[in-house]
Parts: C-alpha cells; structure tokens; sequence
C-alpha cells in the first residue's frame, strides 16, 4: 500500500512542476515579451507617425496606444491554448519589434 501512494504522489508532484513550468514561461513571456513587442512596435510607429503629425504628437500618441497595446498582449498570452505560439511570438517578435527602431536609425 505504501509504494502504490508514494507512486500517486510521485506522478501529482511531477504534472505539478510541469504545470507550474508552463505558467511560469507563460507569465515570463508575457511580461517580457509583451512588454518589448508593445515598445518595439510603439517605437516603430512614432517613427512612422513623426513623418505626418508633429513628432511630439507622435510620441505622446504612440505611448498612450502602448498601454493598450501591452495589455492586449498579456491577455492574448493567457487566452491562447498553444504555449508554443505565445512563445514564439513574445520570444521572438517582442525582441525583434525592440530592436526594430535602432536598426531603422541605422539605416537611415
């Protein structure tokens, strides 16, 4: 009887630490991730925007949709089912869209 519960509570301990992993990375890629995807992306479009608004119109405007931005991002990190996906677009395209607005002042 011992080894049949020490086994139960072998298998619970281990769907807990991956459970607790997943929502771990979910929670990290979406602070983080969320947070350089929306400032890359703000930054990208102030850029954008400076060339028809006054830049500092631009920014101002820019900053306040980042909020919005970010938020969505955080929502979507936890509505989506696939932590693959959430990854992979917070993982990559949070630092891709932050290095965005240095790689365009370099090419300029």
């Amino acid at each position: 009887m011992g080894l049949a519960w020490r086994a139960v509570a072998e298998t619970g301990l281990r769907r807990f630490g991956r459970r607790a992993l997943t929502i771990l990375l979910r929670v990290a890629a979406a602070i983080l991730g969320g947070y350089l995807l929306a400032a890359g992306v703000s930054a990208l479009a102030a850029e954008a925007l400076a060339r028809v608004l006054p830049p500092s119109e631009a920014v101002v405007l820019m900053a306040m949709l980042a909020f919005l931005i970010y938020l969505a991002l955080l929502i979507w990190a936890f509505a989506e089912r696939r932590l693959l996906r959430v990854l992979l677009v917070l993982g990559v395209g949070g630092p891709l869209a932050f290095a965005g607005p240095w790689l365009v002042g370099m090419a300029v």
